[in-house]
């Protein structure tokens, strides 16, 4: 067998298990008769551990442009040094999550739109909501575009592919599971990045 058997395997392995967590998270809604509760969808109705949001908000920053390009360049050039440019601000950052979140959740808002209309009234939501819907759709766009550039090599089909396999597994369990679902699978991904980013450490 070939190594673009084994990492067929491997990709579709974590498909299934990422489209599988969403799907229990809406089993689990439907049972409990929240499938249609804006709440449960956006915010998983407010019911996330603090271990479960910090590793969500660590796999969603150290993604793939950092872990597998500026983290591997830091440890590549400084060795265990590149910690003092990585992981130790953003455990710094971690930090100031921590103790600003009970400030922040006290406000009653979900998004940086609501959290500024309070401040300085509707308008300012209205002219800050376009432009972050711009900002996470290219920031998403661009993730996903460089996952696609690494993996399709190694699955042997071409770039465009790539891109429509990776695109689908995310919607999927994105809206079977909601926000909740994304929590979960951000867990996973954050200790794939925390393992390949001490392997790069090690080797480097």
């Amino acid at each position: 067998m070939t190594a673009t058997f084994y990492y067929w395997i491997g990709f579709i392995t974590y498909a299934i298990l990422v489209i599988g967590i969403g799907f229990y998270v809406w089993l689990k809604e439907k049972r409990s008769g929240k499938q249609s509760d804006n709440e449960a969808y956006w915010e998983a109705s407010r019911n996330l551990s603090f271990w479960s949001v910090g590793l969500s908000i660590s796999a969603s920053m150290m993604s793939i442009s950092w872990s597998c390009v500026y983290g591997v360049q830091l440890f590549y050039w400084y060795g265990w040094g590149g910690a003092w440019l990585l992981i130790i601000p953003w455990l710094v950052t971690m930090s100031g999550f921590y103790f600003f979140a009970p400030r922040f959740r006290s406000l009653k808002v979900f998004s940086q739109p609501e959290l500024l209309e309070k401040r300085f009234g509707a308008r300012t939501r209205q002219l800050l909501a376009p432009a972050l819907i711009i900002v996470f759709i290219t920031w998403t766009g661009a993730e996903i575009y460089a996952a696609g550039q690494i993996i399709a090599p190694f699955l042997g089909i071409s770039l465009r592919w790539t891109l429509f396999l990776i695109t689908v597994v995310v919607a999927v369990y994105t809206y079977t599971g909601g926000f909740e679902a994304v929590i979960s699978t951000d867990k996973i991904q954050f200790a794939l990045v925390a393992f390949f980013i001490t392997v790069i450490a090690y080797l480097s």
